[in-house]
């Protein structure tokens, strides 16, 4: 513009130099607007970025939180598991802690039955009776009842000339008998070697008399078959109810043994194969009555004791073994 100013041109110069100014412009502003737009990409870029890391951490975060709540559930599950199977076990074993308790009180409760049971003939002993008399494990309680003590007559004889296993045989029988003479609310005891004591709850005279009478016939009315051929048996008893009439003294059970014990010799003494039972005693004392026991024969005779004496059945002819040995 300037050199067509020198050459007279100044229009002309002037309109090139709008024209100029005009690109100028025109480029300046497609510089600007170029610049604005690549300043708006990168503000949009840096906006899409930080977006986009946003975006990001949230899923981060949010797969944390679902790895968590996972790690969680699984965590419960397992403790679930884990509680059911301790249940499982707990059951497991107090249904065998169960199973050993119920087996112990049972063998426990067996070996007491056995220790309570007389190995030869199948009775109680005397084991049973104190259990049955002292419940409670304290002795003294009087005694209401009747007691029969019953000893087989010339028991030895029969061990000495038969032996002791034809012993056995008789012994044997002899409870089976007693037994079967008995009502179901009676207890017979081996009471030790030849001799059985019997309980029964009922303690009428005529119904004790009665009793003693069949148990004197159980025993008495037939040999008893034994390896060596029938032998003939009989019996001594003592017996008495309890309390004691006419004033209704009482004694525990152990003196009331003792009683019936004295009652069974003095029936031995008078011939054996019968019994003596004491029905009245003038005395309202345990003292007094023990010392009217130790002279019960005298007593009976100067009206101080009343006694039932029964006989028991005729023997059958003695049998004689090969030695001539009177059974």
């Amino acid at each position: 513009g300037r050199y067509l100013e020198r050459a007279g041109y100044a229009a002309d110069a002037y309109a090139a130099y709008r024209r100029h100014r005009t690109l100028a412009d025109e480029v300046f502003r497609r510089d600007q607007q170029q610049a604005i737009v690549e300043l708006q990409e990168g503000f949009d870029n840096q906006r899409r970025q930080r977006d986009l890391d946003l975006l990001q951490r949230d899923n981060r975060l949010k797969q944390t939180e679902l790895d968590n709540h996972t790690l969680q559930q699984r965590v419960w599950a397992t403790a679930v598991v884990a509680g059911v199977l301790l249940l499982g076990v707990a059951a497991m074993l107090l249904r065998r802690l169960r199973h050993h308790s119920a087996a112990l009180a049972e063998g426990n409760a067996r070996l007491r039955t056995q220790s309570e049971i007389d190995p030869l003939t199948g009775l109680a002993n005397r084991r049973h009776l104190l259990r049955r008399m002292q419940p409670e494990g304290v002795p003294g309680a009087p005694f209401t009842g009747a007691l029969l003590l019953v000893d087989l007559d010339h028991f030895k004889r029969i061990n000495d000339q038969h032996g002791h296993a034809v012993g056995d045989e008789v012994l044997v029988e002899a409870a089976r008998r007693l037994q079967a003479a008995l009502r179901e609310d009676d207890l017979v005891v081996r009471w030790g070697g030849e001799e059985f004591l019997v309980v029964s709850p009922v303690a009428e005279p005529a119904v004790l008399q009665l009793l003693a009478e069949r148990l004197l016939v159980a025993l008495a009315g037939m040999p008893v078959a034994t390896a060596n051929g029938p032998l003939s048996i009989s019996a001594s008893i003592g017996f008495a109810g309890f309390p004691l009439a006419p004033s209704g003294v009482v004694l525990d059970w152990e003196r009331a043994v003792d009683l019936v014990d004295t009652a069974l010799y003095l029936a031995k003494a008078h011939g054996r194969n019968r019994a003596y039972g004491v029905r009245t005693v003038q005395t309202d004392s345990a003292p007094a009555l023990r010392e009217l026991s130790r002279r019960l024969e005298a007593a009976w005779r100067e009206g101080e004791v009343t006694l039932t004496a029964l006989t028991g059945p005729a023997l059958p002819a003695q049998r004689h073994d090969a030695d001539g040995v009177t059974a």
